[in-house]
């Protein structure tokens, strides 16, 4: 009807592993006996990662330089200003930032939902914020104009911001106050990180490494590794990983020394490791990089935009990397936001997205809304969690409308699974 071709996939098969070929026979069973086909065989591909796509309010373009998540659903980038969402991403909101400095924000340090402080460029350099961003209050005005790139923190207690010309700032007072000084050897910071309470590294696009053992009031510097730092990721106080134009090193002496374990899979402007072997990298064209053996190996994952990724950060369940035009993808779920049962309050989501949403009470009915093009094959799908009481599952209606509110398709059929759930699948 309307033009809507349905596609049949198999369900129930579970506990398949990924690349591996199987053999398949039917079975039919009738009055005469039981008779099976011709052996069959299939093959699982491995399943890539799917990301999905998010946007800036009012489809804002800047460059985005940071991503900081405070967790799975509070998150904060920055650009032409400081972009905040409590939903995964589901939405952006620009926090107003913009107004305190001279050009661009690029880098913000949380050490909560509410708290944290934001690096600019200007002569008001350093802001604060006590309510998530709603409010901004100028910490640290120079007499100079000031390029500051860099910030990073230790649970608020102790936080350091970074600049041209050899900058930096310290405060030990959850940014209230600063204390000013200068690096030695370095004077364009590319990178900067915290590794224990109070540790502190930063390096340039030289390859110059910093190490501060005392939050930053001294430096001395652990090495010079030949090549561009571009990003810092700290697994602990003693593991530490840098990436770079063309390689990876690693430190397990909290910064003191490291080793090249790769090459790198190429311009790692940001990095975030989970623990010491799992991470992501994130770089031009799109490209993001993960490993689950510390850099021993990678696996390049497309996004689908050929915009240089700048900052990559994941928290909990997901993983969001930022960059340029204004660019987000997102891994892992969104979350729902109130309200929405009604078309005219529906939420963009893109494709690839995964929503965790709440239907209650019974009956609950949520909207939204996504955009696609001719041809297009889209699968619309719901999981209900398991239960140990089978009776006790309740399933999913799924209706798909075009944008003059005409129903076009609509799915109650759903399969339910001790182990994954109750699934709920409309493919068109």
């Amino acid at each position: 009807t309307y033009g809507v071709q349905s596609v049949y996939r198999s369900e129930g098969l579970n506990g398949l592993q990924p690349g591996t070929p199987y053999h398949l026979r039917y079975r039919l069973v009738g009055s005469l006996g039981t008779a099976y086909s011709q052996d069959a065989t299939f093959d699982t591909p491995v399943a890539s990662p799917t990301w999905a796509r998010q946007s800036l309010p009012d489809n804002a373009t800047n460059y985005l330089y940071s991503v900081d998540a405070v967790d799975e659903r509070t998150l904060y980038a920055t650009g032409s200003d400081v972009f905040r969402t409590t939903n995964g991403g589901l939405t952006w909101q620009a926090t107003g930032a913009r107004y305190l400095f001279n050009h661009y924000s690029y880098a913000t340090a949380f050490w909560s939902a509410a708290e944290g402080v934001a690096v600019g460029e200007g002569t008001d350099v350093i802001i604060a914020t006590s309510d998530s961003g709603r409010t901004w209050t100028s910490r640290l005005t120079l007499p100079s104009y000031t390029y500051v790139p860099k910030v990073a923190t230790y649970n608020g207690s102790t936080i350091v911001a970074v600049g041209s010309n050899g900058f930096v700032a310290r405060s030990a007072d959850f940014g209230v106050t600063w204390q000013v000084g200068t690096l030695p050897t370095i004077t364009n910071v590319s990178a900067l990180t915290f590794a224990g309470p109070s540790t502190v590294l930063v390096t340039d696009y030289n390859g110059n490494i910093l190490r501060s053992t005392d939050a930053g009031a001294t430096w001395t510097l652990a090495q010079t590794v030949g090549d561009g730092v571009l990003s810092f990721s700290a697994v602990d106080a003693n593991t530490i990983y840098a990436g770079g134009y063309n390689y990876v090193w690693k430190s397990t002496d909290g910064g003191a020394s490291w080793t090249q374990i790769f090459s790198s899979p190429g311009y790692a402007y940001g990095m975030h490791m989970l623990d010491v072997d799992n991470g992501y990298a994130v770089s031009y064209s799109g490209r993001v990089f993960s490993t689950s053996d510390g850099w021993q190996t990678y696996q390049v994952t497309p996004t689908g935009s050929g915009n240089s990724l700048y900052a990559v950060d994941a928290s909990g369940r997901g993983v969001t990397a930022v960059g340029a035009t204004g660019t987000i993808r997102r891994l892992g779920p969104i979350f729902e936001e109130e309200p929405n049962n009604e078309a005219t309050t529906s939420f963009e989501v893109s494709y690839n997205a995964e929503v965790e949403a709440v239907l209650d009470p019974n009956g609950d009915v949520d909207y939204y809304k996504f955009s696609g093009a001719i041809g297009d094959t889209v699968e619309i799908s719901t999981v209900v969690p398991p239960t140990s009481d089978l009776f006790a599952y309740s399933g999913t209606i799924i209706q798909l409308f075009d944008p003059l509110g005409t129903r076009i398709s609509f799915s109650d059929w759903f399969v339910v699974d001790p182990a994954l759930g109750v699934t709920d699948r409309m493919v068109r």
